[in-house]
């Protein structure tokens, strides 16, 4: 056991160490140090998932009339419709993807807030780009009933049905055509003065659609075409881009733009080719092929994007409308009214909407 005095002198020289050791810390961890290193740090920002607006997540419109249980007002009696942005027939009715009635008016609660209008483009005198009224417009029981093709190019063929189903929205090429014309012949470039169009201009208000929201669209219709695709694909190519006109019988865009009224300077999207349908001259068919083709409007990646344009863009030079071309005999054998979009044509049934 430690004598009193020399315990006392121990414990003395171990708190003495103690203050020489915190000393040394002192010097090696500075406060100045200490603070530096506290400014450096930067909080981390968590962002939360905004909320998405209420509202219909999705919208059909039907290629028919009101009367034909369609989404789009009765079309005039004659002139079609102006050229212009706006000046369409548009759609005042919306369905479900089911086909459930979904809104019959712009202004009932239930319309969708985020599309803001359908319209479109038919023929006539009033339509300076596409004036024979048999160009485009909604099919009839008579006429298009009655459309009657030679699908064999044979003198002694029997006659085949190559109207559209009656009520849709169809463009018969023959009838587009047969104007003396060509700026009259319904052949646009995704511009607002096109004259065979669909267009559809969303709401890009944020109490409509989230800024990160995109339309999922869904569209079912029919392109018939005279000849197939070509066995060599060398034709279709110019310089390295793409000659459209050289590799299909008729030729349909997809245009993205921030109004109406912008000019369409690329296509966001081929529609036709390819035409799932063609003549055919072994079975005496055509026009039979209804398609889907899906695609993806991205207006989340642009704030300003708020119009999708479907435009007939182009028809082959070797369609002439002259009374000798097979075109002609084909799809007009008899003369008289053609009509005959499963000749040579597409017939629309219907685009669906969905936010995604």
């Amino acid at each position: 056991m430690l004598h009193p005095e020399i315990k006392g002198h121990f414990y003395f020289r171990l708190l003495s160490l103690g203050w020489i050791a915190l000393g040394v810390f002192s010097g090696c961890l500075p406060l100045n140090n200490l603070s530096t290193t506290s400014k450096n740090l930067t909080p981390t920002t968590v962002t939360l998932p905004q909320k998405l607006p209420l509202g219909p997540r999705a919208a059909k419109i039907i290629f028919k009339t009101l009367d034909k249980q369609g989404s789009f007002a009765s079309p005039p009696p004659s002139g079609g419709t102006m050229n212009a942005a706006g000046s369409g027939i548009q759609a005042t009715t919306i369905f479900n993807p089911d086909g459930s009635s979904l809104a019959t008016s712009t202004t009932s609660s239930s319309w969708p807030t985020w599309l803001s209008t359908i319209e479109l483009g038919v023929s006539g005198s009033s339509n300076t780009q596409a004036t024979d009224p048999d160009c485009a417009r909604f099919s009839e029981v008579t006429s298009d009933g009655n459309a009657q093709c030679n699908f064999k190019n044979d003198s002694g063929a029997t006659l085949v049905n190559c109207g559209a189903p009656s009520g849709y929205y169809r463009v018969s090429d023959y009838d587009c055509q047969k104007v003396s014309t060509s700026t009259e012949r319904g052949i646009g470039s995704g511009i607002e003065s096109d004259g065979v169009y669909i267009r559809a201009t969303f709401n890009r208000d944020s109490s409509a659609l989230g800024a990160n929201e995109n339309i999922l669209a869904v569209l079912e219709y029919s392109a018939s075409a005279m000849n197939p695709a070509p066995a060599n694909p060398t034709q279709c190519f110019n310089g390295g881009a793409t000659n459209i006109q050289a590799c299909s019988d008729l030729t349909w865009q997809i245009f993205t733009k921030h109004s109406a009224t912008e000019a369409a300077l690329q296509p966001f999207l081929l529609l036709v080719p390819p035409a799932f349908a063609f003549i055919n001259f072994n079975t005496g068919l055509s026009g039979s092929g209804v398609a889907t083709k899906q695609f993806i409007i991205p207006l989340g990646s642009d704030a300003d994007l708020k119009v999708l344009q479907i435009s007939r863009t182009g028809i082959s030079s070797s369609l002439v409308t002259d009374s000798d071309s097979l075109f002609t005999k084909i799809c007009n054998p008899d003369g008289g009214r053609s009509n005959s979009a499963l000749c040579v044509g597409m017939v629309f049934y219907s685009l669906t909407f969905y936010r995604i």
